[in-house]
């Protein structure tokens, strides 16, 4: 961790040593290999950290024992080294439903939009943020190339001309992809 890096959170005891794990998963998740350790360890903390409630009593977001059983269960299918890594944590940690699958959801969505969010609800409204530092980096920004909102960008009307990453239309048929010429 480089010194612009400081943080101020700290993992419990029982995760210290899970950082590797959360991060190898989390590689896989948002299929991208350089994902900083600083990142992970602030999006690992939020996991457990949760929100404070309107007394302002903690409220976890999932339990130790809940983030525990999901990265022990993504090492072992990683340990049996798969012939495609993506499509077995798929198979078995998302497919199956359950708690693994809720909280294997919430680590790829904060990774993307460096919050959790509600998955059980069509709108899914944030329930928590990551802790600040870690907004600039969310994915979603390199996902359509653009720059967060209060970050300075590349110059004063940039949004006016068309993003690094291209933009097409969903297609219209079911389990058609959209060619170039209808984009």
């Amino acid at each position: 961790m480089s010194a612009r890096h400081t943080h101020e959170w700290v993992l419990p005891a029982e995760l210290e040593t899970e950082l590797p794990r959360f991060m190898a998963l989390s590689r896989i998740l948002v299929d991208r290999d350089e994902l900083e350790d600083w990142i992970g360890q602030a999006y690992l903390f939020t996991l457990v950290r949760g929100s404070a409630d309107r007394e302002g009593k903690a409220r976890p977001a999932y339990s130790i024992a809940d983030i525990l059983i999901t990265l022990e269960t993504s090492a072992e299918i990683l340990d049996r080294n798969p012939p495609d890594p993506t499509a077995a944590i798929k198979e078995q940690m998302l497919e199956p439903g359950g708690q693994v699958a809720v909280v294997t959801r919430s680590i790829a969505t904060l990774w993307y939009c460096a919050a959790l969010l509600d998955l059980t609800s069509p709108q899914g409204f944030i329930t928590v943020t990551a802790p600040k530092q870690t907004y600039p980096t969310a994915l979603v920004w390199q996902a359509f190339g653009g720059n967060p909102m209060g970050i300075p960008g590349p110059y004063y009307g940039n949004w006016s001309y068309p993003g690094t990453v291209p933009i097409r239309p969903i297609a219209t048929e079911p389990n058609k992809v959209a060619s170039k010429e209808e984009a």
